[in-house]
């Protein structure tokens, strides 16, 4: 194992060191940190996997927080610390409790970052280079060789900035794609022998197994990382700096981790005669919302929505709805918000009437479990209202000829429908 001279890294089992530091050019009197309590400083330069999008929490948090477990101490470095906007929402971490620089970009190239890495690496002094690139360049019909060719100048560049610097190449990950997917199993046979070619006196190239056991289950849109692909991806890479001396390799099985996205939508129901509408604050990262409703039965689901509001008709009035709106970010079911209503029972409709000289038979559609009040207004009597259990009343001992004005209310739970105002005529 080839370690660079400013790599010391503190274990759990205890400190690996290197040696004394080398001599300060600064001048007597100067204090220097030692090597002993200097953080390695790793820079994770890749593409849209590396970077993230809104919502991930990304593997550079997993890999962080697995470092940070082993009692490592390391800072990431990179010209970078955001992600890129996908979906619903801000372009916000899932938790941004770590170190989140980086230097990652969405759609980058092998073949167009050897001519950046060597001011990157000049400008950050990393010990470690993490390098995962690729996939942008077999998308547009790049052969494997051709790609191998692109990421050896790469590396050739970065050790021409620092003689002295760790490098890990990851595999491209996405071997089932249309285009990428034959070259990238080509490319990933062929990366121990770049490794092994690349490798100095003074700096080793090593190759993370990212690919290994990584299925398009683990992408949420065939290309990028879901919450459990993050942690495969994090998980070799950590194995690979452990073969360097920096941290422990990961513990497995890796184990289940929450999806993305992580936020659930915070939702609020307004109830209406018949109906609920919802409407949800929007989730980050999230490319669509399924919607569900219980009415303590069985659950029945609305189509998929790209929206943040609908409204949910034919609803028991009085009776309580549980609502659930679940974020999804590609395939990757999320976090689900939900809310509570009751909506006011539905407005009486498609009433009909059975005419004779002194009755009125009256029947409408029923709106759910509810008891109906009836109220009747006739020239020449009093207001009358009368509640019964079935949608339908005899209306009795009206006068021959005359027009009734007849109001219907649906009652639930002690909510009370809109008016159905209807007028009928009595026979002559």
């Amino acid at each position: 194992m080839l370690l660079p001279r400013r790599l010391v890294v503190p274990l759990l089992v205890g400190a690996l060191a290197l040696g004394p530091a080398p001599a300060s050019a600064a001048g007597p009197g100067a204090e220097e940190p030692s090597a002993e309590s200097a953080p390695v400083r790793v820079m994770l330069l890749g593409d849209s996997v590396t970077m993230g999008s809104s919502g991930d929490w990304t593997w550079r948090y997993r890999l962080w927080k697995h470092l940070e477990r082993s009692g490592t101490d390391v800072d990431l470095v990179g010209p970078s610390t955001d992600l890129y906007r996908v979906g619903d929402g801000q372009p916000v971490y899932a938790d941004r409790d770590f170190d989140r620089d980086h230097a990652a970009a969405w759609g980058r190239w092998a073949a167009h970052t050897a001519a950046l890495v060597g001011d990157l690496v000049s400008d950050d002094h990393p010990d470690v280079l993490v390098v995962n690139l690729g996939v942008n360049d077999l998308m547009y019909d790049t052969e494997a060789w051709v790609l191998e060719h692109r990421l050896a100048d790469l590396v050739r560049e970065a050790q021409a900035a620092d003689p002295d610097l760790a490098i890990v190449l990851g595999e491209v990950t996405q071997t089932w794609l249309a285009k990428a997917g034959r070259p990238a199993r080509a490319l990933n046979r062929a990366l121990p022998r770049l490794a092994k070619l690349l490798t100095t006196e003074t700096s080793e190239v090593l190759v993370a197994e990212v690919a290994a056991g990584y299925t398009r289950s683990h992408t949420y849109d065939d290309t990028h990382p879901t919450a459990a692909g993050e942690v495969r991806i994090a998980a070799a890479v950590a194995d690979s700096l452990a073969e360097l001396g920096a941290g422990l390799a990961y513990p497995r099985p890796l184990g289940t981790v929450r999806p993305t996205p992580s936020r659930a939508p915070v939702v609020t129901a307004s109830p209406g005669p018949g109906r609920v509408a919802l409407r949800w604050r929007a989730a980050p990262g999230a490319t669509g919302y399924a919607v569900s409703y219980s009415d303590g039965g069985r659950w029945r689901a609305l189509p998929h929505t790209t929206a943040r509001r609908t409204v949910v008709t034919g609803l028991a009035g009085g009776r309580e709805h549980t609502f659930r709106v679940r974020a999804h970010k590609g395939t990757s079911a999320g976090a689900t918000g939900t809310a509570v209503a009751v909506p006011v029972p539905g407005r009486v409709t498609a009433v009909r009437a059975e005419r004779s000289r002194t009755r009125l038979v009256l029947t409408w559609r029923s709106t759910g479990p509810a008891r109906y009040r009836v109220a009747l207004r006739a020239p020449g009597r009093a207001r009358a209202v009368r509640t019964v259990g079935q949608p339908r009343i005899v209306l009795r001992d009206l006068a021959p000829g005359r027009r009734h004005v007849v109001t219907i209310r649906a009652v639930a739970g002690g909510l009370v429908g809109p008016p159905a105002r209807v007028v009928y005529s009595t026979r002559r």
